[in-house]
């Protein structure tokens, strides 16, 4: 047994999401055969944007629960990137000695060749164990188009928000962020979504959203209501105008050849992040989504067996994974916790995000939602909504917006109110 492959397959079992720290350091072939066959799965699941459990590798490696148990015995998250780096070590080592061992015995008389030849298999040895984070070229280069793209854009890298001035502070939705609006129920979380949604298409881009809380009809009826300046209670209720059913249907055809594209789920059925990450890959791949929304985080079924709050950390980073291997903005809406009714001060923090576990340390972006008049009906802020920028990685301070809200309606694109 190979104690260093040991460790890092097991901690890859217990922790999926650590397997972006060690992607790009060791490959499938650096694993001795007992182990080969677990991490080609891992690598397979990875570039499908999948995940794994421990009853997957179980399955796929025919180990008894006693195998399984033992090298899980082994996992160590604290030294995972040291046992990475080991590892290919160990195997530019071993098979630097083979091609050496092979120059030894086979060398022909003319040595200054087969030294040559050495050398260059030597060089190209290290060549094919080195990875991505090696290719300063492209990367910089990607820097330095992301500048020169931010000043041509008047400071936008990413997919503008639809307010100029929230994208100047954060540079709009950028590619392989994740972002994390969190808000109490009836705040206006879905209709913030659909906002950002409906002004991203409006500027050309394709976009995907998913709702694991409302069907297709409902968020479609939102948009054309919120488009038509119509409000939803008055579309259930059809307490409508003759004007009010001429402007749904102009704005019902209108929203039609928008790119925007809407995954609903059973609320009966369960909902894994596998099925969130096929769902990505479709829409990126397959029709082309630039921007991936996604409502709710909570709803999302990470193994089924673990506690809220461990499950909660897992999904955060695996969207994050998901976000920055298909490159790009992935917007999650999250349900703040119950203690928040609990204090004077309402507005939200870091802390109200329920299970939290690791989103802030995952997340790019976090915002927080507030409206004052639910709580207080004499409110002197009545239809304001404060728009928390919690946390912004590029290291933004914290700031808040006000916009005026009337939920469920739309306002033209790039104006304040919404």
């Amino acid at each position: 047994m190979n104690q260093h492959q040991a460790s890092l397959i097991g901690t890859l079992i217990v922790n999926p999401y650590k397997f972006i720290e060690i992607q790009d350091i060791v490959t499938p072939d650096m694993f001795i055969d007992e182990y080969k066959p677990i991490i080609e799965l891992i690598f397979s699941y990875s570039r499908e944007n999948k995940f794994w459990d421990k009853a997957i590798i179980q399955r796929q490696s025919q180990w008894t629960t006693k195998e399984l148990l033992n090298v899980i015995s082994y996992a160590n998250a604290n030294t995972l990137e040291d046992n990475a780096r080991y590892i290919r070590q160990d195997y530019i080592t071993e098979k630097g000695i083979e091609l050496a061992t092979e120059y030894i015995t086979k060398a022909p008389d003319d040595n200054e060749t087969a030294y040559h030849k050495l050398k260059t298999d030597l060089e190209g040895l290290y060549t094919v164990t080195r990875t991505e984070k090696d290719n300063k070229v492209e990367i910089f280069n990607q820097a330095v188009e992301s500048i020169l793209k931010s000043s041509k854009d008047e400071g936008i890298v990413g997919i503008s928000t639809g307010w100029s001035d929230l994208d100047q502070m954060l540079g709009g939705w950028v590619d392989g962020n994740l972002i994390i609006i969190g808000a109490r129920p009836s705040m206006g979380k879905t209709t913030i979504m659909l906002h950002h949604a409906m002004q991203a298409s409006f500027m050309g881009y394709s976009v995907g959203v998913m709702s694991l809380e409302m069907t297709k009809q409902e968020l479609i009826s939102k948009m054309i209501a919120s488009m038509a300046g119509v409000s939803v209670s008055r579309i259930r209720t059809g307490n409508l105008t003759e004007q009010d059913k001429e402007n749904i249907t102009e704005k019902g055809a209108e929203l039609y050849e928008y790119p925007i594209h809407i995954q609903d789920f059973n609320l009966k059925a369960r909902v894994t992040i596998n099925t969130i990450s096929d769902e990505v890959n479709y829409m990126v791949k397959r029709q082309g989504a630039q921007m991936i929304l996604i409502d709710y985080l909570q709803l999302i079924d990470y193994s089924g067996n673990q506690n809220a709050n461990y499950e909660v950390q897992n999904i955060s980073r695996m969207l994050k994974r998901i976000a920055k291997n298909c490159n790009v903005p992935i917007i999650a809406l999250a349900q703040l916790s119950r203690s928040i009714e609990n204090r004077a001060d309402k507005r939200p923090v870091m802390s109200d995000l329920r299970d939290s576990g690791s989103i802030e340390q995952d997340a790019d972006i976090v915002i927080g939602l507030y409206r004052d008049e639910y709580y207080n009906p004499d409110s002197a802020a009545i239809g304001i909504l404060e728009y928390a920028i919690l946390k912004d990685r590029q290291g933004g301070i914290p700031f808040t917006l006000e916009r005026e809200f009337n939920k469920g309606l739309y306002i033209e694109p790039n104006k304040v109110p919404f």
